[in-house]
């Protein structure tokens, strides 16, 4: 019945901006080649070293 399992949920659900951004961002990128998909993940990576 779900008594043995906590109430709360573990992540936060996305909200409906993140959701459409999320989408907007898998549409543009699904379009590039493969080169250029290695560089926007490189690129990413970079940003978030740089946090």
């Amino acid at each position: 019945m779900g008594y043995d399992v906590p109430m709360e949920r573990k992540t936060a659900p996305a909200s409906i901006e993140e959701d459409e951004r999320m989408r907007e961002f898998i549409s543009l990128f699904s379009r590039l080649t493969e080169e250029q998909q290695k560089m926007i993940v490189a690129q990413i990576k970079g940003i978030l070293a740089d946090q």
